[in-house]
């Protein structure tokens, strides 16, 4: 196979995650938006999120049930054309309902593309995986940082459903792109070829009973609940609670910035997956507490700063692990890592608010500096047992060999 034509189908692959990004990233920016020309109050704002991402975790399950039967390829170029024309559609003028079950099948497509763009980097790269998944989300990174301001700048002088229209168009052809590359290299690619083996309910025990997994599946869970803490909330708390919106945002593109330069190095480091992971949490939940006891907006400079380059690489690096702790399974654990993900990020913002609620907005904060101090555990506890298990592993082979010598 010809190292270069995996590059180029790779550079191909990566382009599809710019897509990626702008179908997550465009609520956001557009809600405001949104809310006044629907007229919505109360619980009707948030609808459109929640939708999404239940749409992309029944997404995720069905990719898992039906593993085997569809090609990673094929789930990508599907679900990212799903993914990108309900952009267009959500540009037409619909009513709320409509809006809301585009809404539904927009996360549907982000989640079938997002967890397959991921599952391909093992088939694609081997031993190499980390550095692309480094890439990989890198670039999504960057490019979360480099939409809202495209995005402001659009709306200063469109209305909101023509910037719907426009960016869905630039993303479908983002996705036709990747096909016809499909096309072109199957025969030059191995991994446009390949299928998984088939999932099957009972080996659902099987997993359970991996430590490694149960553990990683943990340090996925509290690592993007850690970062949802950051991205959510540090934009309201500097702005509204320190009262200074121009660090505020400038704390979150910082923390984009960063992040996306931590995921493209930190596969070169001389550490090993579960250590980037538990270092990297554990500095940033100490650091995130310094932050809020300081408590200045220049402190969140720094935090955001420090939080992007040691918690970044969190998500790539965890689904890299997940290729070692369940080879030849990469679909299945990418799909259920990404679940986990995708749980963590709907219910960490819940949970700082609920004790928002109760206390106030700056112990609310400290939730956070939780989230990673278990996401750098669950990381220290997940890497003792990934090598216990080798060591296991090895010993076996080992007392093969040693009994064979004895019967010779």
């Amino acid at each position: 196979m010809n190292n270069s034509t995996v590059k180029r189908y790779f550079i191909s692959l990566t382009i599809t995650m710019v897509a990626t990004a702008i179908s997550v990233g465009m609520l956001a920016v557009m809600l405001n938006d949104i809310i006044h020309d629907y007229a919505l109050h109360g619980v009707q704002e948030g609808l459109m999120s929640s939708l999404i991402s239940v749409g992309a975790l029944l997404a995720l399950i069905s990719t898992i049930m039906l593993q085997g039967r569809i090609r990673k390829v094929q789930w990508i170029m599907g679900g990212g054309l799903v993914m990108t024309l309900t952009l267009v559609v959500m540009g037409i003028p619909l009513p709320f309902i409509g809006f809301l079950a585009a809404c539904l099948i927009l996360g549907v497509g982000i989640g079938v593309t997002d967890a397959n763009q991921s599952a391909i980097i093992p088939d694609l790269a081997g031993e190499k995986s980390a550095r692309y998944f480094g890439i990989l989300h890198g670039v999504f990174g960057f490019f979360n940082f480099l939409l809202p301001p495209i995005l402001y700048l659009l709306l200063s002088k469109l209305p909101w459903r023509s910037v719907y229209l426009l960016m869905g168009s630039a993303a479908v052809v983002l996705i036709i792109q990747f096909a016809l590359t499909t096309h072109r290299l199957q025969g030059k690619v191995p991994a446009v070829r390949m299928v998984n083996t088939s999932f099957r309910i009972k080996d659902l025990g099987a997993y359970a009973r991996n430590p490694a997994l149960v553990l990683l599946l943990a340090t996925m869970f509290f690592g993007a609940a850690g970062q949802s803490g950051v991205i959510v909330w540090t934009l309201r708390y500097v702005s509204v609670y320190l009262q200074d919106p121009q660090t505020a945002t400038l704390s979150l593109s910082l923390f984009w910035i960063c992040s996306m330069i931590s995921r493209i190095t930190a596969p070169y480091l001389p550490i090993t997956a579960p250590q980037v992971l538990a270092y990297g949490a554990l500095i940033s939940g100490v650091a995130w507490m310094i932050a809020l006891i300081i408590n200045t907006p220049a402190a969140f400079i720094v935090i955001c700063c420090i939080a992007g380059l040691t918690s970044g690489p969190c998500i790539p690096m965890a689904l890299h692990q997940g290729s070692v702790v369940c080879p030849g399974q990469a679909g299945v654990t990418t799909s259920v890592l990404m679940i986990v993900k995708t749980i963590a990020q709907a219910l960490a913002p819940l949970i700082v608010a609920s004790v928002m609620a109760i206390l106030s907005m700056r112990i609310a904060m400290q939730v956070t500096t939780i989230f990673f101090i278990l996401n750098g555990i669950a990381a220290l506890a997940m890497g003792a047992a990934a090598l216990a298990a080798k060591s296991k592993q090895q010993g076996s082979i080992t007392q093969g060999f040693e009994n064979a010598s004895t019967d010779l």
